[in-house]
């Protein structure tokens, strides 16, 4: 089973959010476990949402890696 964590800020610097959306859409069409999140208004260091974002990391990699 594939999990990963995928993370897109909006609007798009670095990778197109939609490629971000495919991605994760791709990964859950052969039943892989994804968590995907959009910050809308943040900037791709995820200056506005870091926190959130850390937090959110951490959750995932204690919960498929430990």
């Amino acid at each position: 089973m594939v999990r990963t964590t995928v993370v897109g800020s909006c609007p798009p610097y670095e990778v197109p959010v939609e490629w971000s959306r495919t991605l994760a859409e791709q990964i859950r069409s052969v039943d892989g476990a994804v968590e995907y999140f959009e910050y809308p208004g943040d900037n791709h260091n995820l200056s506005v949402n870091l926190a959130t974002a850390l937090a959110r990391s951490v959750a995932f990699f204690d919960e498929h890696l430990k």
